[in-house]
């Protein structure tokens, strides 16, 4: 349904409730608004599937390979001085024993692609944990993963802690875009500073450490979206119960069609 058609249903519709009584313009208002927040979010849906697309671009285009740093502390060290990150976001210190845990999860092969993908990510996104706090996921893409459509992650949790790295398919790591503004760091074309192509949501944002993560300071147009509540999905939702209890639950099915 485009934005042509859906304004043009809801003409139609407003026509079958604006007769009459207050209590049915009253409905058509909500409808108008209803429409506005539908319109909104395929707008939305729309901007996110852009952005997984280009990403899985720059996944396969800027694949490098893998550096072959052997795994001791003397290197783990050197990669990381006083267990500390550098990233285009700023710079974090490590959380406690990610040296330890490469080899507690296996992954002692990923130290040099761990610094990689700290210093040089083709793209960083909001992500919420496990236990819904915010955190900043870094995601790169290498030679050696490339065939398995996988990259190497690693993240920077809601204490600003940096965590280990470990690799995920492509589509996992994209899924995690649900908003444009979850995209807080893209890696250009050709270097340099500013927004990625011509999109105003390939942001880079170098320089700004320790970003909070909050929707409204990294894109103030999304005041209307809440990660934790549900964000626009629920706000449609919400909506359309109140319109359906008022006795118009037929001619929404029109909008929806």
């Amino acid at each position: 349904m485009n934005e042509k058609t859906s304004k043009k249903k809801l003409q139609i519709l407003a026509r079958l409730v604006n007769e009459g009584s207050p209590e049915k313009q009253k409905k058509n208002t909500q409808i108008q608004r209803l429409m506005k927040t539908l319109v909104q979010v395929k707008k939305q849906k729309q901007e996110v599937e852009n952005i997984r697309n280009r990403l899985e671009m720059k996944f396969k285009y800027m694949s490098v390979p893998m550096n072959k740093v052997e795994y001791t502390p003397e290197n783990f060290k050197r990669d990381f001085p006083n267990n500390e990150i550098e990233t285009p976001l700023g710079k974090f210190s490590l959380k406690n024993n990610q040296y330890e845990k490469l080899s507690k999860k296996d992954r002692e092969l990923y130290l040099g692609g761990m610094k990689q993908t700290y210093n040089d990510p083709i793209a960083i996104i909001h992500k919420l944990d496990k236990n819904k706090k915010p955190s900043k996921l870094f995601g790169k893409s290498f030679n050696e993963l490339l065939q398995g459509n996988k990259i190497l992650t690693s993240a920077v949790n809601y204490k600003n802690k940096g965590v280990t790295i470990h690799d995920r398919y492509q589509n996992e790591f994209l899924g995690h875009i649900k908003d444009p503004s979850d995209l807080l760091y893209e890696k250009q074309n050709k270097g340099g500073s500013g927004t990625a192509e011509d999109d105003p949501y390939s942001l880079n944002l170098v320089g700004k450490a320790n970003n909070t993560q909050s929707i409204k300071n990294i894109n103030p147009n999304s005041k209307n979206v809440n990660k934790e509540k549900g964000g626009s999905k629920k706000l449609i939702t919400t909506d359309l119960k109140r319109v359906f209890n008022e006795g118009t639950k037929n001619h929404i099915k029109v909008l929806m069609l």
